[in-house]
């Protein structure tokens, strides 16, 4: 019994005698049965729990490590997805612009045909009392017939005068010019003060408004001011886009040019 008193007491004695540091380290984390109770030597459990703790810093750096690049390759895939749809949208988006901007395209040029064709010079019925070699101007449809005879006429494309500016009633050829000057008269001038510099006249050529030929308009002896002439602004044919005046294509007054004369009747209703 007093060997067994003696060896509890000399085992308290060993246990209490340790270092203060080893149970520090088993608080903070590290396992205190890592370190040697039988050593007395507090320089070596010391060494050893510095060991310890350094490895374990080292391990929780790495933990951290691994996951912020966990993190960041996440990000980067999220963001390479982002740009990836972003790129997918905008070239939907530019599919869509062209589609529509070749669907406008094409209405466009089909638009254009339509209008071609409806003011193309062709030979048409007309039915008219008037006679033969008579000019009769429709502004509603925008278009000019000479009247053939045997109810026939030549069909021309025209543009007409635009709001506040349509004119109608009967009037004769009294003068033909090809390639005419043109003089734009004051109301023009004051209306378009750019105008000014042809107030003496701009003569003729393929930027003057009268185009390839002009037929003065006369009612009796007084000239109306009113032209049948050509233009430099051909896709204003089947429009009200002028001052009053009657404008064909070049091509078109050229051709009526030479099948009228003086005196020809002209009837714009």
């Amino acid at each position: 019994m007093r060997s067994f008193i003696k060896a509890l007491a000399i085992t308290l004695a060993f246990i209490f005698s340790l270092p203060t540091t080893t149970y520090a380290a088993s608080r903070d984390g590290s396992s205190f049965f890592s370190f040697s109770l039988f050593k007395r030597d507090g320089r070596t459990v010391r060494k050893k729990e510095t060991i310890k703790t350094r490895r374990y810093a080292l391990a929780k750096s790495k933990r951290k490590l691994r996951k912020s690049r966990k993190r960041r390759a996440v990000s980067k895939r999220s963001r390479a997805r982002s740009r990836a749809a972003t790129r997918r949208a905008n070239a939907r988006r530019a599919k869509a612009r062209r589609i529509a901007k070749a669907r406008r395209a094409k209405a466009k040029r089909a638009r254009a045909a339509k209008r071609a064709k409806l003011y193309a010079r062709t030979s048409v019925r007309y039915r008219t009392r008037e006679k033969r070699g008579t000019i009769i101007i429709d502004t509603r449809t925008r278009h000019l017939y000479h009247v053939q005879g045997n109810g026939r006429a030549v069909r021309y494309g025209v543009a007409v005068g635009k709001a506040g500016f349509a004119w109608s009633g009967t009037s004769r050829i009294r003068r033909k010019v090809k390639w005419p000057t043109w003089t734009p008269p004051a109301e023009m001038i004051e209306r378009t003060p750019k105008l000014a510099k042809w107030k003496n006249g701009q003569p003729g050529g393929p930027t003057n408004p009268l185009g390839a030929a002009a037929l003065y308009l006369f009612q009796g002896k007084k000239d109306t001011l009113y032209r049948i002439h050509g233009t430099n602004a051909p896709s204003s044919i089947g429009r009200a886009a002028s001052s009053g005046c009657i404008r064909m294509k070049n091509e078109d007054i050229q051709h009526l040019y030479s099948r009228v004369g003086n005196g020809t009747k002209v009837i714009v209703q």
